[in-house]
């Protein structure tokens, strides 16, 4: 553990289109949540949550389901902007 606090620290500068990319993929993320919060009284109580191979829905969830796909998004994106 010691050994880790003397290791060098080396900073990468992002490039342009890594920071392009960074900000389209944030600006999706955002506008699909104003989306979501903007259509939310519109939405039906059940929805589709999977479907199978046919296409065919074969299980409904709630409403609040689309709320954590969100925030999945929201902790995975911030995971890999750690790593």
């Amino acid at each position: 553990m010691s050994n880790s606090l003397k290791r060098p620290k080396i900073k990468m500068l992002k490039t342009k289109s890594e920071w392009v990319w960074d900000i389209i993929g944030y600006s999706i993320y955002l506008g699909s949540l104003l989306f979501l919060i903007y259509n939310w009284s519109a939405l039906p109580d059940e929805v589709p949550a999977h479907y199978n191979a046919l296409g065919e829905v074969d299980r409904w969830g709630s409403k609040m389901e689309l709320s954590y796909i969100a925030d999945d998004r929201r902790i995975f994106g911030s995971f890999n902007a750690i790593v």
